[in-house]
């Protein structure tokens, strides 16, 4: 199947699943939501734990409140249903390459940057373990406390 086929049936006028969903909606879809595979628990981590890579990429790197700000939603579903499929890269956010996360010590970067990474699954296919990511994000809430203080 070619990338105008894939995305043709992905638009939310002729996909059901989309069910109209805007540009911005569409970005922000897991590759198991993007093939509508979020069927079990497993699953489902895998969806919600691509989505906090995505925040915590917005939030950190970025400074948008859009992770794919200069590609169609057309062409983000399409690289979410390659990865899903396993053909290729896995999708980057913008800026992901180019950019570090800012603020706080270079532990907490580099730990951020790994969160990040893990989640949007950069580093290895599938989703990260779940401890290992509530784990790392306790680590990085009790800095950003301290560094309030």
């Amino acid at each position: 199947e070619d990338e105008a086929t894939m995305a043709a049936s992905l638009r939310p006028d002729a996909s059901a699943a989309a069910g109209g969903a805007r540009h911005a909606d569409l970005t922000w879809l897991s590759p198991e939501e993007a093939v509508g595979s979020v069927d079990d628990a497993q699953a489902t981590w895998a969806a919600l734990s691509y989505r906090v890579g995505l925040l915590l990429h917005c939030a950190a790197v970025s400074g948008s409140s859009e992770p794919y700000p200069h590609r169609s939603a057309d062409s983000v579903i399409c690289g979410l249903l390659r990865s899903a499929k396993g053909c290729g890269q896995p999708e980057e956010p913008f800026g992901l390459g180019s950019a570090s996360v800012g603020g706080g010590s270079p532990t907490r970067c580099r730990l951020m940057e790994n969160v990040i990474s893990s989640c949007l699954r950069l580093s290895r296919p599938g989703a990260p373990d779940r401890a290992v990511v509530e784990t790392s994000l306790a680590i990085l809430s009790q800095e950003a406390n301290r560094l309030s203080v």
